[in-house]
């Protein structure tokens, strides 16, 4: 028997979502309860994995059980709570799967734009800089349709053309929310993470983001090339659909800065 479980979690109490040893972990800590509960080792499968400190509101995932229990839902938030909250459990077919399954992803970035809050700091990215929204909904468009993200990823990976459907910006008081939505193929967190720091460094003009060449067919990039032009330098940044692969090195090793290639210019964050 199949169920399918959707549940959000505090990201900052985990150490990521997949399952790692002598650490705690979101599919460990689901795992142990479940298996807690039905006497029985149990295996989750989530539609994807989210890094230390990253928060989900509908993670969605499935397990294999040999029988149901009643009242699931109640007997896991008594096991779970406060850090993971389970919205829902439901039996699916066999062959329903939570990471083949999934037709699109949301992703949600928040940012303090206010004063600096401390009780934030899990929760919302808090620049130093004013940001200028408008300049950073004109460059997210370069994001927008297909695109070949080879050298946003750590290592290698066939699968880095993805589609990304929308781009909204919701601004509401001191709280400035960025949502893309994006087709469910391989997309690793770093490339994520590089499109808000984009949007962030054009966001404090610091640097200018242009789409400097097309193919053929303008909903897919196959090696289009994006510049990231700093004001104060001459140099523009080249970038094969991201950053260049022997700078895209720099920027895994170097957690001083937001966004950092060598010799070419850098943001440093809070």
């Amino acid at each position: 028997m199949r169920k399918k479980i959707i549940f959000s979690y505090d990201g900052s109490k985990f150490n990521g979502l997949q399952r790692q040893k002598n650490t705690r972990t979101v599919q460990k800590t689901i795992e142990e309860a479940l298996s807690k509960i039905f006497e029985d080792d149990i295996e989750l499968k989530a539609s994807g994995r989210t890094d230390a400190g990253v928060h989900a509101v509908n993670q969605v995932a499935h397990f294999d059980i040999k029988k149901d229990i009643k009242g699931l839902k109640h007997k896991l938030n008594l096991l779970l709570n406060p850090d993971i909250v389970v919205k829902s459990v439901s039996n699916v077919n066999d062959d329903f799967h939570a990471r083949l399954s999934v037709k699109k992803k949301e992703y949600v970035y928040k940012i303090n734009i206010g004063p600096f809050k401390s009780s934030l700091n899990c929760y919302y990215y808090q620049p130093r800089q004013k940001l200028d929204f408008a300049l950073m909904k004109d460059a997210s468009k370069v994001f927008l349709g297909t695109h070949d993200f080879n050298n946003f990823i750590s290592g290698t990976n066939d699968k880095t053309v993805t589609t990304i459907y929308e781009i909204n910006f919701v601004k509401k008081f001191d709280n400035l929310k960025i949502k893309y939505k994006k087709d469910p193929k391989k997309f690793i967190v770093l490339a994520s993470s590089f499109i808000l720091a984009l949007s962030l460094i054009v966001g404090t003009s610091y640097a200018t983001l242009t789409y400097l060449s097309k193919t053929n067919n303008d909903t897919y990039i196959e090696a289009g090339t994006l510049a990231l032009e700093f004001k104060n330098e001459a140099n523009a940044i080249s970038m094969n659909g991201a950053v260049p692969q022997e700078d895209s090195e720099a920027l895994r090793n170097n957690s001083e800065y937001l966004f950092t290639v060598k010799n070419k210019g850098s943001l440093k964050a809070n």
